[in-house]
């Protein structure tokens, strides 16, 4: 038997213009295959950075789509064979060299706008900070024909001191940028001038030691270290012009999964970038099976818990065991003959009954009939069949240690799946904990034959239990102590014999009656064996679904499934509820 998994997804992000993003929603849901896990018409920071930042190839993508390579000459930054700390310092200094010159530069400006002042002849900067001011302090590239209290060339420019009256010309002109100067809070130009020059000649002094350690770094370390510098500031370029572009709001990122038949080109084709990306098996979710025979059991185990994306789906296994079991319980031809016309009948009747339950009651119908033959009961003993395996209610010890036969298998089957799991999962102390419980459950079948068929115990068998008990505890030592547990889970499919006898017995006690009232009335003898077995089937049916459902859900699902996944919902059926 095949091991079924969920079908394998992919991650993407789909990026385009802001304005486009409805017409992108629309497109996902006609493909009806895309499982959105966030939309962000903005290009939100966070959920970017979080997301997307972490990933190299993805953030090389998406910065190819924004156009930055091109624009940047961007370099990716790979592993560098230099020491931590000497990277960690060329950052620093990158950083600080820039902060300085910025510094530096500022002070120049403000510097050469207190020489203007003095050189203009204005002593109190506090005159030009009122706004009745008749002066205005204007510059121009080439000396201009301007009526000017006074003027003079500073640094290939030419500034004038004008009457604001009489400022004719001063649209053509601009202003001097006096800001900072009256933030100095001195009134003297002088002694702003003073004061600035004293902070330019310290910051001077800064840059050039910061410079010379680079320089030193440099010739220390050579071209790999300049590299590693360049590379840096591409990647802060890189990283503040995508911060530019998202707070902008320019662009939009939907993220999602969908199975690998997504139509990529068809989005693509739209003008729409698509990028696959890498993921964790947590983050995705998990698709449905969507046979129409299997995802009537899907729905029996999802009721359960929805598996987690990479684990094993076991409702292809729940299709074969959840009949066998029923039909054990039930074991009767005409029983089945009517849970199938019945099941039939509601398939065109209930609709919520053809979407979930319809295979269930059908498989189990015909399971039913099955098992019917193999005992020999048509409702009953109402009509005499011979068994193909043996008469339930003459038979009850191997009715009994069939029972534990069965429910061992299935155990077997729940051990192998959640070894498949932690192998998976690389998990290995799951791994050997689950050899553990894989061999106990051996030992007991193989156990449970030798009572059966020899009439007592396998010492060879038993002389290696404690085997089984130390792998469990070397893998989980809690679980070592629940060891006897697993001969309680064995013994617990008993109750498909217990069940399916008190069935029986029912039944033919209902043929006695039925027999009883020949001799009064055919009719009414008709009448109550019709009733009485309906009565019978639909409580018989109850029961064997209700214990069937519970042995699924405590024997066998239980050992491996332990849920928290997530649902796969593509676009459209999130958009229909």
């Amino acid at each position: 038997m095949a091991i079924p998994f969920s079908k394998k997804l992919s991650k993407y992000y789909i990026l385009g213009e802001k304005n486009r993003v409805q017409s992108a929603v629309k497109l996902l849901q006609d493909l009806g295959l895309f499982h959105i896990s966030y939309v962000d018409a903005k290009l939100n920071l966070h959920a970017f950075e979080s997301d997307i930042l972490k990933e190299t190839r993805v953030k090389n993508e998406i910065a190819d789509f924004l156009g930055l390579n091109e624009k940047f000459k961007f370099r990716l930054m790979g592993k560098s064979k230099l020491d931590s700390k000497v990277i960690k310092r060329v950052q620093e200094l990158g950083t600080l060299l820039i902060d300085t010159n910025k510094r530096k530069l500022a002070l120049e400006e403000d510097l050469d706008s207190a020489i203007v002042l003095s050189k203009l002849g204005l002593r109190d900067i506090t005159l030009l900070n009122y706004h009745d001011a008749k002066i205005l302090l204007l510059m121009s590239k080439h000396d201009a024909k301007i009526d000017a209290i006074r003027k003079v060339e500073f640094k290939n420019k030419w500034f004038y001191l004008i009457d604001s009256s009489n400022a004719k010309e001063s649209g053509k002109l601009e202003r001097i940028n006096i800001d900072n100067l009256l933030k100095e809070g001195k009134d003297d130009v002088n002694a702003i001038i003073q004061k600035l020059t004293n902070a330019l000649g310290e910051m001077t002094l800064r840059y050039g030691r910061l410079k010379s350690e680079y320089r030193r770094l440099i010739g220390h370390y050579g071209e790999s270290l300049q590299q590693l510098i360049d590379t840096v500031a591409d990647e802060v370029i890189r990283k503040r012009a995508i911060r530019k572009i998202a707070d902008e709001g320019k662009v939009f990122i939907i993220s999602g999964f969908a199975p690998d038949d997504f139509k990529v080109h068809t989005v693509e084709s739209n003008g729409f970038k698509v990028i696959t990306a890498d993921f964790a098996p947590q983050e995705a979710p998990t698709i449905k099976p969507t046979a129409p025979v299997i995802n009537n059991f899907a729905f029996l185990t999802w009721l359960y818990g929805v598996p987690k994306y990479g684990e094993i789906e076991p409702s292809f296994t729940l299709m074969i065991t959840f009949p066998l079991l029923f039909g054990a319980i039930v074991g009767d031809i005409g029983y089945g003959l009517v849970l199938l016309v019945g099941s039939l009948a509601l398939y065109y009747l209930h609709p919520g009954f053809k979407k979930n339950l319809f295979w269930i009651f059908a498989l189990s119908g015909v399971s039913s009939i099955v098992f019917g033959f193999l005992f020999g009961e048509f409702f009953g003993n109402l009509i005499s069949i011979q068994p193909l395996l043996f008469y339930r209610l003459s038979n009850v010890l191997s009715l009994i240690f069939g029972s534990i036969f069965g429910g061992s298998v299935i155990l077997s089957i729940a051990f192998v799946f959640n070894e498949i799991n932690a192998i998976l999962e690389k998990n290995r102390k799951s791994i050997i904990s689950g050899s553990g419980w894989l061999l106990l459950n051996f030992m007991i079948f193989f156990e449970a034959i030798s009572i059966y068929f020899y009439n007592s115990l396998n010492i060879y068998v038993a002389g290696i239990l404690p085997l089984p008990i130390v792998l469990i505890g070397a893998g989980n030592l809690y679980e070592a102590s629940q060891a006897l547990n697993l001969f309680t889970n064995v013994v617990s499919y008993i109750r498909i014999a217990a069940v399916g006898l008190s069935s029986a017995m029912i039944a033919m006690l209902i043929n006695l009656l039925g027999n009883a009232l020949i001799g009064y009335s055919i009719f009414i003898a008709v009448i109550a064996l019709v009733l009485l077995h309906l009565l019978n089937i639909l409580l018989d049916a109850l029961i064997a679904f209700l214990q069937s459902l519970r042995l699924e859900y405590v024997e066998f699902l239980s050992k491996f499934l332990n849920g928290g996944g997530t649902e796969y919902e593509p676009l459209e059926h999130v958009t229909k509820k």
